[in-house]
């Protein structure tokens, strides 16, 4: 009978005929006794898509422009058992995120979607460190059947590591609950926020 979760190691692409594309790989090693864990996460995505401006008005006023969307993440994180199912620890993550023209426009509509950015940039890139308290029963992370995860993260991107001219800062909570109800059928209910500081793009 398994007492500590197994780990995982997973690598996936998901694509569409719109020209959304996204491709990753993420993983989570458990250790000996299930006392350390190290968990990581990183993909990218390209997203056609569609950009009316910024405000009310601007979305009432003009037409949508084209452009595609884009996202490199790296997140990797480092957890320390302290008590039963109760786990402490560090993270560090990169995110940038950018934006191209849609080839067969000519850069017309791209030119059209940067000049109404008002004064934003089309592209951002960040550097975050985390402080993380996790309590965690589930049976198996990718997959669970069964257990409760309650999860606290507090970031920081501090000026001098991102393109946005201060320092961010931001709060993550995280709270699933998973019952299996017969073979075949789960319950899940997943409920988190996220809360971001002035100033985040």
């Amino acid at each position: 009978n398994r007492t500590i979760p197994a780990s995982d190691f997973s690598v996936y692409a998901t694509a569409s005929l719109t020209g959304f594309y996204r491709v990753g790989v993420k993983g989570n090693n458990i250790f000996r006794d299930n006392r350390r864990r190290i968990t990581y996460d990183t993909e990218f995505y390209s997203q056609p898509t569609k950009f009316w401006g910024l405000g009310y008005e601007a979305a009432m006023d003009n037409g949508s422009v084209r452009y595609n969307g884009s996202r490199c993440l790296a997140d990797i994180r480092y957890l320390e058992r302290v008590a039963k199912g109760l786990y402490v620890g560090v993270g560090a993550d990169f995110d940038y995120l950018y934006t191209r023209k849609v080839r067969k426009d000519g850069g017309e509509e791209f030119a059209s979607f940067l000049s109404r950015l008002n004064g934003e940039k089309g592209s951002y890139y960040a550097l975050g460190v985390s402080l993380l308290v996790e309590y965690d029963t589930r049976d198996f992370i990718p997959n669970p059947e069964k257990g409760l995860y309650i999860a606290l993260q507090g970031r920081i991107r501090p000026r001098g590591v991102n393109d946005v001219g201060r320092t961010l800062y931001s709060g993550t909570f995280v709270a699933d609950y998973y019952q299996r109800l017969w073979r075949g059928a789960v319950l899940a209910l997943d409920l988190r926020g996220e809360f971001n500081s002035n100033g985040t793009p």
